[in-house]
């Protein structure tokens, strides 16, 4: 299954992170650790980040948000899925009304009709499904999970962010 990466394919060291759109601490990842990896390692080219979906639970507000951002990803393409995924992380979907996931795949890729069509009919719950039960064998039971390589790095200190776990894992890879 192909998936939302950032960085060069060839890149030395890779970096997957399980998220869910539901949930605060993905967002505060995204808003605080994130950055620090892309502007260290991802944009340099020595880490490619990939993003898997960890569906949580059935609840009507994780779905809707996975599906959508599948559905940018699959009809705008990775550019567009990484802007719609930091706006959906700032409304967290328990908050999102279809308009509102309809008007960010607009504004990130265009797509808004097909983000809503997705968000409402689950079209993508065999992907959501199918990254959750590789986080499942992984042994992800939390989001956000992330591993440098399979090794399992904590970015998250006594609960703060700590973007140096992060970098101090990939640096040890290369």
């Amino acid at each position: 299954m192909t998936r939302p990466t950032q960085g060069p394919d060839d890149a030395p060291v890779r970096v997957i992170a399980f998220e869910n759109f539901g949930c605060g601490h993905c967002a505060t990842f995204n808003e605080s650790v994130l950055p620090v990896l892309l502007d260290k390692h991802v944009r340099p080219g020595t880490v490619q980040y990939l993003h898997a979906d960890f569906m949580l639970s059935r609840s009507a507000e994780n779905y809707p948000a996975g599906n959508a951002a599948r559905a940018v990803y699959e009809t705008a393409g990775n550019d567009a899925f990484w802007p719609f995924g930091r706006a959906m992380y700032q409304y967290r979907s328990g908050s999102l009304s279809l308009q509102t996931i309809e008007d960010i795949a607009e504004a990130a890729g265009g797509v808004g009709t097909a983000a809503r069509t997705a968000a409402k009919n689950g079209g993508y719950a065999e992907a959501l499904s199918a990254d959750t039960e590789l986080g499942a064998e992984w042994g992800v039971d939390r989001t956000p999970t992330v591993f440098v390589e399979e090794e399992y790095v904590n970015p998250f200190d006594n609960g703060d962010p700590d973007p140096d776990a992060l970098v101090e894992a990939v640096e040890a890879k290369l």
